[in-house]
């Protein structure tokens, strides 16, 4: 019987494509570490592969919406891919994933990629910009074009809420979330791209949010199209499909693309263990999705807070025996495939994570007694959750046998000699019961083995449950019972399984690496590595041939490398061989540098020295004299003394060898002086970042004819300012296809004639380089014309003079007792012709923002909060807190903190330009008027629970100062040096003149 269940549990392969976790030995268990920062997870990954956890889920990694209130769901708002978050930063990540891996523990990260974040005009958390009303995300790019419609959705209001056809269940918006077309190429590649990327890093998997509301026909064809990942073979994915209540689609339609999370069970063990009718558990598993599909928890993070459906049972951290007994039965059972939660403590559902005044997340703290401090509950370290991981390990790919329950226990057998029993009683317990075990002696793992029981008399044994009333038995080894017939010598597990420390008898890293063939596995990962042979056709790098004896820090394998496993090798942060003293090669390398002599032909297309694929890293004291060949470089002459890192690297590229370039140089150093000409150039691949032909630094001359699609110019370009022209950053002018140009540059600044048309939207001012500022010395007759519209650029003077004004803005609203107002404006970015103007935190660059200082209010008694708040308050800016804007205590300000006034004269609250009555808060400011459109402005206000909504809130108003606005844009628009009254979240306004002397009256405090 034993040597049956030792078969079975040694049975076990790869499951099929998208639902292979690519665990580490006998491992199997997911643990969701929810909104823990990269460093924390790195840290506790030693603590997970000693427990016998396979992965990490991490949480969202891609930068999200800033909420001023730091909320959870902040996290699943997008504003970009890029890999930025409160959790940490991408390189934060990439090492957290690294030493995952190197310990074995697999890591699948959260991914949104159904929605963008919603909102106006806002930044991300890592700065980028976005305005969720008008579906504009430069920095993925995303625009209107990219999300589906009202035409997509029958629902006149654009959002679900007709459950019965799929159609609108995947085309209208979620809780009101931009909804992402994936049927188009352009998303479906954005979409790959970030997933390919965090393979690249090391990530074996993903858990996608809302997968139940992008069609499955889109997801198959973006899941085939990401790379496979490291370790080999396809990435994972968790498709969250929520199927609490019926609707149009059903779970099943996922089955092809990975796991599909099982929402109905996390209800069906809450219901049976609250209510205490264990009887329905033995058939729990019968209505679920197929095994080799489901993904079964307890909880998650939207359960917990009770998001999914009203009146459900779930349990959660909050009641810990019963919490710890469903975790238990369940991953004992082993159905499917499990996930464990790991949670912060909260009363508020609303809550982030436990954070200090400045809103950074607080490191979690571990205890001896399998708690955490710092706010963090920490239930996959809860002792009993841990000895049934290692039970769940033990008995990986056996089957459930003789499940048995009464109202209140249940038990099972798990292979032919373990048992798993569980009771509802929370005191000590004892039952007999008669078993499918062997006679002999056994242990309870759920107390390390301390506890020991023998079944006798064909399979009885009696029980007594702990306080947390389960009961594991397993063999008992350290037992010597001459009677006993239960076998020692043919286990899986041994007794370094029933310890605190969970060991194996085979090191999964060794330190000392011997293997042989021409490929690595996964048992290479040491840090010292020593390698003799030859290395031969690197991945990606064809045509290079090495024989090198390398000695250690470096690598150690006997043979050759042709397709390295992890992402450590051939990467940015480690090149093909990270080069220290110390290093001995043959094949002409000298160390610390290298010098070559020979030839390198037929380079495979962008992959020589690029920032993906270095072959060499070019320092100082490099000699070569080689003979390329095109499509790739045709050159004569020779490269000598290049200077450290200056060629063919991504911050100083001298020449960026594209297809079908073909030139004839003689190069100098440290600069470049190049005659010839440059023709057939690939179309949009002038100065920009990924196709630099030349990156203009000083003292460069050229004499050059450019055809179009590209450029025409005639004229000579000199003494350019490194770095400022045609880049990505910090572009004077986006030259895209069909631009046709002639020019005459001058330094510091461009002076030119003619036109530019089709020039692309948001990518004219930027503010990093007073250059790209179209400032002095420019001149220009040109009209831009955008793919949306026509835009009029006013060519700014050498320096505008401020014109200081004062400005009152009365905004009514009646709050609750604690709540303030603030405002946020500016002006639109609309007003210019790319809405990377307006992107930039830097307040001095960013032309949307408007100057303005803080005037002594004329009410006898101004709260500290308003007083506090306006220190550092030094613009109306759609931003939010300025970095130096003060705090009232702990509180930061949420954008212009603005003054509850009254018209009553008696009131200590009163302030004589309310003549409207109580609930009018003010902000009385100077404004630049300079910085304004026209000498308009716009601003929304903000409470605590989010901004100002409403219609029409740019109505045309009345008064003596109201005159036709310029523009409309949604928002409510003031005049600047006028007094402006509104009302909150509706329209009508009122636009007056100062009287007399007001408009100098007060001082000026900020």
């Amino acid at each position: 019987m034993l040597g049956v269940f030792i078969s079975i549990l040694l049975v076990g392969g790869a499951l099929s494509d998208f639902t292979d976790l690519h665990c580490v030995g006998n491992t199997s268990i997911v643990v969701h570490l929810f909104e823990w920062k990269w460093t924390d997870i790195e840290k506790e990954c030693e603590f997970l592969a000693q427990a016998g956890y396979c992965a990490v889920q991490t949480s969202v990694v891609t930068e999200n919406k800033y909420e001023v209130t730091r909320p959870w769901w902040e996290r699943y708002q997008p504003v970009s891919y890029k890999i930025s978050t409160r959790s940490g930063t991408e390189d934060q990540f990439a090492s957290m994933v690294r030493t995952c891996n190197n310990f074995g523990v697999r890591i699948i990260n959260d991914v949104v990629l159904n929605h963008m974040a919603r909102g106006d005009v806002g930044l991300g958390v890592a700065g980028s910009f976005f305005n969720g009303t008008g579906l504009y995300y430069p920095a993925v790019p995303y625009n209107v074009t990219h999300f589906h419609t009202h035409n997509d959705c029958s629902e006149p209001s654009n959002q679900i809420s007709n459950t019965s056809t799929s159609d609108d269940l995947r085309h209208c918006q979620l809780l009101n979330l931009p909804d992402l077309d994936q049927s188009q190429d352009y998303v479906r590649s954005k979409i790959v791209g970030l997933l390919d990327r965090l393979v690249d890093h090391g990530s074996v998997g993903f858990r996608v949010d809302a997968a139940k509301h992008i069609h499955p026909a889109d997801l198959k064809y973006i899941y085939d199209n990401v790379k496979d990942v490291l370790p080999g073979g396809r990435p994972a994915f968790i498709n969250e499909v929520v199927n609490t209540i019926p609707d149009a689609i059903s779970s099943d339609e996922y089955y092809d693309l990975g796991l599909v999370t099982e929402f109905r069970y996390s209800e069906m063990i809450g219901e049976a263990l609250t209510k205490v009718d264990y009887s329905k558990l033995c058939g729990v598993f019968q209505t679920l999705l197929r095994e080799h599909s489901a993904l079964l928890f307890i909880d998650n993070h939207d359960t917990q807070r009770g998001r999914e459906r009203p009146g459900s049972i779930v349990l959660n951290y909050k009641t810990p025996s019963l919490y710890k007994r469903a975790q238990a039965f369940t991953l004992a059972a082993g159905y499917g495939t499990q996930r464990v939660m790991s949670s912060y403590f909260f009363q508020d559902t609303e809550a982030g994570p436990p954070a200090d005044s400045n809103e950074h997340i607080l490191d979690v703290l571990p205890h001896a007694d399998g708690t955490c401090g710092n706010g963090w509950v920490c239930e996959h370290r809860w002792e009993a959750i841990r000895n049934i991981v290692k039970y769940s390990n033990l008995v990986k790919g056996s089957p459930l046998t003789d499940c048995q329950a009464t109202a209140n226990t249940v038990s099972f057998m798990r292979g032919d000699n373990t048992l798993f029993w569980m009771t509802s009683d929370d005191v000590t317990s004892t039952e007999t019961i008669l078993t499918n075990l062997t006679d002999g002696a056994y242990c309870d793992l759920m107390t390390d083995c301390q506890t020991k029981y023998v079944v006798h008399d064909s399979g009885n044994v009696t029980l007594t449950a702990a306080e947390d009333g389960i009961v594991v038995l397993v063999p008992d080894l350290s037992a010597s019972i001459e009677s006993s017939s239960v076998s020692t010598t043919d286990m899986l597990f041994s007794t370094d399984y029933i310890t605190d420390t969970l060991t194996t008898t085979t090191t999964l890293y060794p330190d000392t690496v011997s293997t042989t063939g021409d490929t690595w596995s996964t048992d290479y990962s040491t840090l010292q590595i020593s390698i003799s042979g030859a290395i031969t056709d690197q991945p990606a790098i064809s045509g290079v041939s090495l024989t090198a004896g390398y000695t250690s820090p470096q690598i150690s394998v006997i043979g050759s490398i042709t397709d390295h496993l992890n992402s450590d090798y051939r990467t940015t942060d480690h090149l093909d061989i990270n080069w220290t003293s110390g290093v001995s090669l043959t094949a002409g390398y000298i160390t610390p540098q290298i010098s070559v002599t020979g030839s390198i032909t037929d380079q495979p297309a962008t992959d020589y020295k690029t920032t993906d694929h270095f072959d060499i890293n070019w320092t100082s004291s490099v000699s070569l004299t080689a003979g390329y060949t095109t499509p790739q470089i045709s050159v004569t002459g020779s490269i000598t003394e290049q200077p450290s890192n200056d060629y063919r690297t991504t911050d100083h590229l001298d020449i960026n060898w594209t297809s079908r370039v073909s030139m004839t140089a003689d190069y100098s150093t440290p600069q470049i002086s190049v005659t010839g000409s440059i023709t057939e150039q690939p179309s949009n691949d002038y100065r920009t970042t990924d196709h630099l032909d030349i990156n203009w630094t000083s003292r460069v001359s050229m004499t050059a004819d450019y055809s179009t699609p590209q450029i025409s110019v005639t004229g000579s370009i000199t003494d350019q300012p490194t770095s400022d022209y045609k880049t990505t950053n910090n572009p004077d002018t986006y030259w895209s296809s069909d631009i046709s140009l002639t020019a005459v540059y001058t330094t510091p600044q461009i002076s030119f004639t003619g036109s530019l048309t089709d020039q692309s939207t948001a990518d004219y001012i930027t503010s990093d380089h007073s250059n790209s500022n179209w400032a002095t010395d420019v001149s220009s007759t040109a009209d831009y014309i955008t793919p949306s519209s026509q835009v009029d650029i006013t060519t700014p003077t050498a320096s505008t003079a401020p014109d200081w004004r004062r400005t009152v803005i009365f905004i009514q609203k009646q709050t609750s007792p604690g709540q303030d107002v603030f405002i946020r404006g500016g002006i639109h970015q609309s007003r210019f012709s790319g809405a990377k103007a307006c992107e930039t935190p830097d307040y001095e660059h960013n032309a949307c923002v408007i100057p303005i200082r803080h005037r002594v209010l004329g009410i006898r008694e101004p709260t500290p909060a308003r007083d506090a708040w306006s220190q550092g308050d030094n613009y109306l800016d759609w931003f939010g807190p300025e970095p130096n804007q003060g705090k009232h205590g702990s509180q930061p300000a949420q954008g212009t903190p603005a003054q509850w006034t009254s018209s009553n004269p008696n009131g200590k609250y009163y302030d004589s330009l309310n003549t409207y009555g109580d609930h009018y808060w003010v902000v009385d400011v100077d404004m630049d008027c300079s910085k304004t459109y026209q000498g308009f402005f716009e601003f929304k206000g903000v409470l605590s629970n989010g901004w100002e909504v409403g219609t029409s809130l740019d109505m045309d108003c009345t008064g003596d100062g109201a005159v036709p606005f310029p523009y409309h844009a949604g928002n409510h628009i003031g005049r600047c040096g006028f007094i402006n009254v509104y009302h909150y979240a509706s329209g009508p306004c009122e636009i007056h003149a100062f009287a007399g002397s007001s408009q100098a009256d007060n001082a000026v405090i900020g």
